[in-house]
């Protein structure tokens, strides 16, 4: 089984933008994503971004941060409303936005 996470173009640079937002702090965000499954591949496409906002960001530095769990709990609600998936993303500084492409099997 494979498995993978597919962003259109404008989500991709919507998350890579707020993840480079502030150079030399962690950012994070949660993806809503609907799931695509086949017997051979699960694909989460990615169906909304939602940056954590600064106002959730209890603690930040380089190498960690602390995020509120209301933060969390609207993201995780808005995906079972929405019967998706929710995902955790974050960066690490220094930050470099690489695409790397699918590998065909």
């Amino acid at each position: 089984m494979r498995y993978s996470v597919t962003f259109f173009e404008r989500e991709f640079n919507v998350l890579s933008q707020h993840l480079a937002a502030k150079p030399g702090f962690e950012q994070a965000a949660y993806l809503v994503c609907r799931a695509a499954i086949t017997s051979s591949e699960t694909r989460l496409i990615v169906r909304d971004i939602l940056p954590v906002d600064g106002t959730d960001i209890l603690a930040d530095s380089s190498h960690h941060m602390k995020i509120a769990s209301r933060s969390f709990m609207r993201a995780m609600k808005k995906a079972d409303r929405q019967k998706s998936c929710f995902l955790f993303v974050h960066s690490h500084p220094p930050m470099d936005i690489r695409i790397i492409p699918a590998r065909t099997m």
